[in-house]
């Protein structure tokens, strides 16, 4: 006779045992509704494995199953069982242990006649010689479902539901257990003589069914955490899970936060295998500087860099950021000099001395080509000829710009056929004159570049 002890994977919960009897053709474990030991759990195939007894040893033959069965771990196909070897089958560790051992010698088919011959005698003869008695025993009945529970009266195994069990006149405690579900158990059952005590068909509770989660993660070492709890660093298994949806977040120093969710089965064994993304980072772009001076004629004027004042002329080395800025020069009596500057890095923009143009006043310039170098000019005001300007061109036909009040004026050129023209003076504009025979240019003074 041997005994099995059926555990959980981490042999940290017991599950049942059965003590049996190795059948002639061998005790087969299985699914299966046929099987000496019927096992349910859906990894496990519908006949797995068989246990025999030959040649004074006990063997372990798998059944060609799904899964495969194991022996202290090991995958096997057919092997000699020791006392305390672990079986691997399904979801099951089975020990093994050898409580008595079996009958060898004569063959069942001699056996059984002659047994029943001497059994047939015995009673003969207990019926002879026995003395007439009052019936003293009662009879209790049990059935289950589902069916095939084993039965124990006061830790004495009588069978199988469904049962019907003759007892003595007294108080019994019946313990009713199956693979995969609660005991039930119940004390002070009184069985009366004579009478039959129906406990009817027991519903048994079945086990709590858990799933088992593997997390593994590249790198190693990375926090998970289940529905917000903390569990321990990867690879980590987490088992005894009900079935259901769990939030699951991984979190590693340098790289992104791994969350998903999931949903477990009964009985499932899921493995994860996460690859965590490295946190892409962007460099600090690093700022550079450049630097702007000038000045104004005249000196003391407002000098803003896009509408923020910076100073008054003159402003030497500002530090500014590498770009470029409208630059606003304003002095009250003056229009407003506007223009955009770029700074570069590490050098200063020097715009030297700027000539404001007075409010009233506009500007103007003669830039007519060598042809002209050296001449002598004029300028008069055109509605009573009043000479206000002479000078002379230089050697390229130009002339500094010359602030004028606004007005219309002529000017006249002393060459071998004296030239004349005229031209329009306005406010905060260069009027420039590059053509005797064309009508002059005028643009806004701060955007003259000579």
């Amino acid at each position: 006779m041997i005994k099995l002890t059926f555990y959980s994977k981490d042999k940290k919960r017991i599950f049942g045992t059965r003590e049996v009897k190795i059948p002639p053709n061998g005790l087969v474990i299985g699914r299966g509704k046929n099987c000496n030991i019927q096992v349910e759990d859906p990894t496990v195939s519908r006949q797995h494995a068989v246990i025999y007894f030959k040649n004074n040893n006990y063997y372990i033959k798998d059944l060609k199953s799904e899964n495969g069965t194991f022996v202290n771990d090991k995958k096997v196909d057919e092997t000699i069982l020791k006392p305390n070897d672990v079986i691997g089958i399904g979801k099951y560790l089975v020990e093994f242990t050898i409580l008595s051992p079996e009958t060898v010698g004569v063959s069942p088919s001699i056996l059984y006649p002659i047994i029943a011959i001497f059994g047939v005698l015995a009673i003969l003869l207990i019926v002879f010689f026995a003395k007439p008695t009052s019936t003293l025993t009662g009879l209790l009945k049990i059935d289950s479902d589902p069916q095939g529970a084993e039965v124990l009266i006061n830790n004495e195994k009588k069978g199988i539901t469904p049962i019907s069990i003759p007892l003595k006149e007294g108080s019994y405690e019946i313990v009713v257990k199956k693979d995969s579900y609660e005991d039930f158990e119940k004390k002070d059952i009184n069985i009366e003589k004579n009478k039959t005590l129906d406990l009817g068909v027991i519903k048994l509770t079945p086990l709590p069914s858990y799933a088992t989660l593997e997390v593994e993660t590249t790198p190693t070492n990375a926090k998970l955490y289940i529905n917000g709890e903390e569990k321990g660093l990867t690879p980590y298994t987490v088992d005894k899970l009900k079935p259901g949806e769990y939030e699951i977040k991984i979190t590693k120093s340098g790289y992104e936060d791994y969350k998903d969710k999931i949903t477990l089965k009964d009985n499932e064994n899921k493995t994860m295998k996460i690859l965590l993304s490295k946190i892409s980072v962007t460099p600090t772009p690093t700022t550079s500087y450049g630097s702007l001076s000038l000045d104004s004629d005249p000196s003391g004027a407002d000098v803003y860099v896009d509408n923020k004042k910076i100073g008054k002329t003159p402003i030497n080395s500002y530090k500014l950021e590498v770009g470029t800025y409208t630059l606003k020069i304003s002095l009250t009596g003056y229009n407003d000099y506007i223009s955009k500057v770029t700074i570069s890095s590490n050098s200063t923009k020097n715009l030297g001395k700027i000539k404001l143009l007075a409010k009233g006043y506009g500007r103007v310039i003669f830039d007519l080509g060598e042809n002209f170098a050296d001449v002598v000019f004029h300028i008069s005001d055109s509605n009573n000829k009043e000479r206000k300007f002479k000078d002379k061109l230089d050697n390229k036909g130009k002339f500094e710009p010359i602030d004028i009040e606004v007005g219309n004026y002529s000017y006249d050129l002393e060459t071998k056929e004296k030239i004349t023209g005229i031209f329009e003076i306005k406010e905060g504009f260069i009027t420039i004159i590059k053509n005797t025979s064309e009508e002059p240019t005028k643009i806004p003074y701060y955007n003259y570049k000579p």
